[in-house]
């Protein structure tokens, strides 16, 4: 079994609009040829779906659908000042308008959100594996373990207590042999 923990779909959720904004997917949608429309299950509304029925544990159609009509997707759609959230407008309990949206979104669009979000993510490790990088080389230069006179080094430091262990768990253990022992 993998060590791996899937994030839940609301831990995911407030970074879905900087992973895929909708500016990436227009494009995407257009040059696929087919005509879909972007009222109330939007291709984006679409895409968080796909996201939202693999991280839950309930995988259903039906679930993602309470997802809507909860609200906690309603930013992925612009609110309409006559009829309100996107919640609000979603007036059948029926699932079909989901599933027809889900079977003509194309393949090219969900293979091209992908690469995208692929993309961005590899920024993003690359950014932190630089900034892990300078944080060891000011740690270095500066001969101390605070980085307190480091450019924001609050925010630095804050990360950099973070990581060490707990001290009041250290107590009671003692070296031996290398490894910890319970006393």
């Amino acid at each position: 079994m993998s060590s791996f923990m899937r994030p839940a779909p609301e831990e995911l959720l407030p970074l879905f609009p900087e992973l895929l904004p909708r500016s990436i997917v227009e494009p995407l949608v257009k040059a696929s040829g087919v005509k879909l429309y972007w009222r109330l299950l939007t291709p984006l509304v679409i895409l968080w779906g796909f996201i939202f029925q693999r991280l839950s544990s309930d995988h259903t159609c039906d679930a993602m659908f309470s997802h809507l009509q909860s609200g906690a997707a309603d930013h992925l759609v612009p609110v309409d000042p006559m009829a309100g959230p996107l919640s609000k407008r979603l007036i059948s309990e029926s699932t079909s308008a989901y599933v027809q949206g889900r079977n003509r979104l194309p393949l090219s669009v969900l293979q091209g959100a992908l690469h995208h979000v692929f993309t961005v993510l590899t920024g993003w490790l690359r950014a932190k594996k630089r900034h892990h990088h300078l944080e060891r080389s000011c740690r270095a230069a500066s001969g101390r373990n605070n980085l307190s006179s480091v450019p924001n080094g609050s925010h630095l430091e804050r990360v950099h207590t973070s990581l060490q262990p707990n001290r009041h768990k250290l107590l009671g253990r003692r070296a031996v042999g290398g490894g910890l022992l319970r006393v």
